[in-house]
């Protein structure tokens, strides 16, 4: 029996490209699937775009760039049969019971609508907790996806305050890595004037959620605030959370020194077994991303946390969803658990959280305190 020879790195990656291809080829196009019946649950969800209208009801902006911010309101109903962290979409007669539908939407005309529907949505929480969190989505996500993405993280993560998801122009596909790259630049300053529209708003504080590229986007205009010392902005900011981002390590060291993490905390959620983060790796020359957690002692000793989700299985192939997707993590979240044994942690620690997988127990999460409190 011959020898088997070991494929080289550059040839396993084109397979692993391949792969991807093949299984995102498979998949359903989420659209926005109108929906005039009764339903069990809306979940409310605005919206703040950059992309340039698209070519319908179920597409309604695609994946081009507009100098221009539009606004809208969308119901989304959010099955009962379900697993959490789980997006269901319809392939033939809707079914409001099993999959994710468009109930309501609404869209405004300029800045001042969006924030009165924004002051509606805190009006009746109390004072101190009128808490806005920011969505920004990641790279090869369409609209449709991002609306339905925020919809499921607002409800899975029960969220008190209302979700406001910024949508910059991904164009939606796995080729079009660099457009996407340019496409935050382009929508840096629009994301900006959103976060002063929310902090001119009712609302108490703000919490900016950024998943994959989008985490660039926002330490990009994290970092631009910082320079020009928008403090309207800054005192509003309460902390943000960095999903699995898709950052080269030297620009976020960069980008973090010029943030004031006594006031604006940051965290990194991560794992070891990101695939896509692993290809993003490999297009940047084999410089490591963030989101990879390769880096963990660098980021604690700049202050910032880092937490661990390698043990927890994500429901994409990529392995780059799973804060989002893992049942056993949403709850983690959601009940406040990790949170609460973080800030009762100390400087330096390493918080475990167990949990039973496949394999058996495993540390579900581990949360990577920061050796400083200041940056």
């Amino acid at each position: 029996m011959g020898q088997m020879r070991v494929r080289s790195a550059p040839r396993m990656m084109h397979l692993v490209w391949g792969l991807v291809f093949v299984l995102a080829a498979c998949g359903v196009r989420p659209t926005l699937t109108p929906y005039a019946g009764d339903v069990a649950r809306i979940q409310q969800v605005l919206v703040a775009t950059t992309r340039a209208p698209g070519d319908g009801t179920l597409k309604p902006y695609g994946g081009k760039r507009s100098d221009d911010i539009d606004f809208a309101r969308y119901g989304i109903s959010i099955p009962p049969d379900r697993k959490p962290g789980e997006i269901r979409l319809p392939r033939r007669d809707p079914d409001p019971s099993r999959e994710f539908l468009t109930a309501e939407r609404e869209r405004f005309g300029d800045e001042a609508d969006f924030v009165a529907a924004l002051n509606a949505s805190v009006a009746d929480l109390p004072r101190g907790e009128r808490q806005v969190t920011v969505f920004v989505h990641g790279f090869n996500v369409s609209y449709p996806a991002a609306v339905l993405r925020a919809a499921q993280m607002a409800h899975d993560f029960e969220v008190p305050g209302p979700m406001v998801l910024f949508s910059w122009p991904s164009a939606g596909r796995l080729t079009h890595y660099v457009y996407d790259r340019d496409s935050t630049l382009v929508a840096r300053d629009r994301f900006i004037e959103v976060l002063r529209m929310i902090a001119r708003s009712d609302a108490d504080s703000i919490v900016v959620l950024a998943h994959s590229m989008g985490a660039f986007l926002t330490m990009e205009s994290l970092r631009t605030l910082e320079a020009v010392e928008d403090h309207q902005v800054i005192d509003r900011l309460a902390g943000v959370v960095l999903a699995e981002p898709d950052i080269d390590v030297d620009v976020f060291k960069m980008q973090v020194r010029r943030v004031d993490l006594d006031h604006t905390p940051i965290a990194i959620i991560g794992s070891q077994k990101d695939y896509a983060l692993r290809l993003s790796q490999f297009v940047a020359g084999q410089h490591p991303r963030v989101g990879e957690n390769e880096s963990i002692e660098e980021m604690r000793r700049l202050g910032v946390l880092v937490i661990d989700v390698t043990g927890a299985q994500d429901q994409s192939v990529t392995g780059h969803t799973a804060f989002a997707t893992n049942p056993q993590l949403l709850e983690l979240f959601s009940s406040g658990q990790l949170a609460q044994r973080i800030i009762h942690g100390n400087v330096g620690e390493d918080i475990l959280v167990g949990g039973l997988q496949a394999a058996g127990n495993v540390a579900l999460a581990i949360a990577y305190l920061p050796y400083q409190l200041t940056n």
